[in-house]
């Protein structure tokens, strides 16, 4: 377990999770533990991922993205900024916590990218490439490490379009994954 903590900086993410009969365990923000299963569908190659978002701030959100294939491998992992919880109000919050597929799209705006299938009251809640929080109206942005860029005190992800590009890379041949969205342990939210 001790390499799986180092893999995904588990030391930035205080939330207590294990593995157990091909489920993740980890506590919710109330401390109660939660199950979630790893195999969908009887499909152990199916690529998975697991977004735990770590710090709630005023403008942002902040979490860690990790992906991994039903015999739990670590495939990749990055960073993200999402929009604060403001009761799921569309382009302003980001999404409730729970189980959602992700689907390929394309669009003039974006290109190809990433949409979230499933979003209570929302749609065209997609994964794309962005640097500040600003950049999103309650999707979720990748990149490989949060920084302050542009010195507003809010820290930003850097190297965005690159880290997407490799999720892209990583899902080119999947129709769909199961993306599950939590709090780290301590956190607050929806």
């Amino acid at each position: 377990m001790e390499t799986l903590r180092e893999e995904i900086g588990v030391s930035e993410i205080p939330c207590l999770f294990f593995v157990i009969y091909n489920c993740f365990y980890f506590k919710n923000r109330k401390g109660e533990m939660t199950c979630w299963n790893i195999f969908f569908d009887g499909v152990v190659d199916m690529i998975n991922a697991i977004l735990i978002r770590n710090k709630s701030e005023k403008v942002q959100t902040l979490g860690r993205m990790i992906f991994f294939n039903g015999r739990l491998n670590i495939l990749f992992h990055c960073v993200t900024i999402e929009p604060p919880w403001k009761e799921n109000e569309k382009n302003v919050s980001c999404i409730p916590c729970g189980d959602y597929k992700v689907k390929h799209r394309i669009s003039e705006k974006y290109g190809k990218h990433l949409t979230l299938i499933g979003v209570t009251n929302r749609t065209y809640i997609l994964l794309h490439w962005g640097n500040y929080y600003y950049n999103t109206e309650g999707c979720i942005i990748v990149g490989n490490k949060h920084r302050d860029i542009n010195a507003d005190g809010n820290l930003d992800v850097v190297n965005s379009k690159k880290t997407f590009n490799k999720i892209m890379q990583l899902l080119k041949t999947e129709t769909e994954i199961n993306l599950k969205i939590c709090y780290a342990l301590g956190e607050e939210g929806e």
